[in-house]
């Protein structure tokens, strides 16, 4: 204990030191420090600070004892030593936003950072893969034995040797080796590349953002999408704070709409204005369809397959133009009748007096639903919902190219017909909320939110994925 410098007492007998601390420390590094140099294991560390026990594992998403929100502490109930580890908290810095931006699963750190004893909050942020002071890749396993680190929160795996690999016994950086040195814990370490970006993180604090359709917001139907959701959000609230560094090469674009005097849903379903905005997308589409040629385009009630259950749509043969199936579901989420009729008198294949009046769906005419957006920004949405539907059925052909139209075979009890017939509806099942109106009546690629600016005045953006090379809007 040479090396400790001067350290000063809390209450209950705790002791830290402020030279130990850097800006924007987060408070893994910092709760890390105060078990070492007091000598506490988890629960009586956690008591000690939090006046709780540490946990033993956490299964859910966030833990209960994250790093990243304070809403499992009682504030009332903090002594000096818990209320002073609260700034490294990332919620405290970016509100509400912190377990929608970042994770918990594991604590990912700059190696050369933990050398100095150092982490920082933002280092959990997903879309962050690289420190900003230092370059160096941000990683969740040990360098020395390559084990996952442990999660970023106060449990009895994370605690029990602080900053320590539990697989191989190695500190993630030479301050953490052996026995702490608290020499290197004081030296200088300029936190100033961080500045920018905490200082945005606060800017998204304190915008009073609504995005009310976030939780099913969605690009690709995987389970191991949570990540890259959390990058785009990142990368989407960043846009809204004029961030170039990273906004710019982001997957996700705010495309701002004017809003309107909101009117009721029955003089929105008189009016002729989208109807018209809405026929001449219909028009545009089906003559690029009718420039491709495909023998499904006369028959196309024969091309598809619909579940009469859930109201999945798909090609019965591979051999449909991508194109033609979104059109399809472009068309389904759109209109509220004979959707078969319309796309054949689009096509040219059924005379208009044949067709019964266009007659569009009303939570399609109303999006998006709490505000009220004029006939561009409505024009920019049902264009959307078609680049979308273009993308999905893209990636529905990708997904079946192997199984060979199981749909079509004759023979359902041959063995290699069944196989595919299993890896078909297995695809079908993850892709179902893609590919029907009655299970997401508008893709969950597409979102709106709202936002106060700095003078006060409320803004409103259609968020999409940035869709390059499917379709020109010109």
């Amino acid at each position: 204990m040479a090396n400790l410098p001067a350290v000063r007492t809390l209450e209950g007998d705790l002791v830290r030191c402020g030279a130990w601390l850097r800006p924007a420390e987060g408070a893994f590094t910092h709760v890390a420090k105060l078990a070492l140099i007091n000598a506490l294991a988890p629960n009586p560390l956690c008591q000690a600070l939090f006046r709780c026990n540490a946990l033993r594992r956490s299964p859910s998403p966030v833990s209960g004892r994250s790093f990243l929100v304070t809403t499992w502490i009682s504030r009332s109930r903090l002594g000096i030593a818990g209320a002073g580890t609260l700034g490294g908290f990332l919620s405290e810095t970016c509100g509400r936003w912190a377990a929608v931006i970042a994770s918990d699963s594991h604590l990912r750190f700059c190696r050369p950072c933990a050398d100095l004893g150092y982490h920082s909050s933002l280092y959990q942020i997903d879309a962050i893969k690289a420190c900003p002071i230092h370059g160096d890749a941000l990683v969740n396993r040990c360098l020395n034995c390559g084990a996952q680190t442990p999660r970023y929160a106060l449990t009895a795996e994370s605690f029990q040797a602080p900053m320590r690999c539990h697989g191989c016994g190695c500190g993630f950086g030479v301050a953490w080796d052996d026995e702490p040195n608290y020499t290197v814990w004081s030296q200088v370490l300029d936190t100033r590349a961080l500045m920018p970006l905490w200082r945005k993180l606060q800017v998204i604090a304190r915008l009073s953002v609504e995005w009310p359709c976030l939780q099913s917001w969605c690009d690709v139907p995987t389970s191991a999408s949570t990540e890259q959701q959390r990058i785009d959000c990142f990368n989407a609230l960043l846009q809204l704070t004029d961030y170039p560094d990273i906004a710019l090469q982001a997957r996700v674009c705010i495309t701002p709409i004017a809003l309107a005097p909101r009117r009721p849903s029955w003089e929105i379903q008189s009016d002729v204005g989208r109807r018209a905005i809405y026929k001449s997308i219909r028009r545009r589409i089906a003559s690029q369809l009718r420039k491709v040629g495909s023998p499904s385009l006369e028959h196309v009630e024969n091309a598809f397959h619909t579940d009469q259950a859930n109201g999945v749509t798909v090609p019965r043969r591979g051999t449909c133009p991508p194109l033609l199936h979104a059109f399809m579901l472009w068309t389904q989420r759109f209109e509220e009748f004979d959707v078969i009729s319309s796309v054949r008198t689009a096509l040219g294949y059924r005379s208009l007096s044949e067709c019964s009046p266009t007659r569009l769906r009303t939570s399609i005419l109303t999006w998006p639903g709490d505000l009220s957006a004029n006939d561009q920004g409505w024009g920019h949405f049902a264009w959307a919902c078609f680049l979308e539907a273009l993308t999905d059925a893209i990636r529905w052909q990708c997904a079946v190219r192997g199984f060979e139209d199981p749909l079509e075979q004759d023979d359902p009890y041959d063995p290699v017909v069944q196989r595919q017939r299993r890896g078909f509806l297995e695809q079908l099942s993850l892709w179902s909320p893609k590919l029907s109106s009655a299970i997401e009546p508008v893709s969950s690629s597409i979102g709106a939110m709202t936002w106060r600016d700095a003078s006060g005045a409320l803004c409103a953006g259609l968020v999409t994925f940035r869709r390059t090379g499917v379709m020109s809007r010109d």
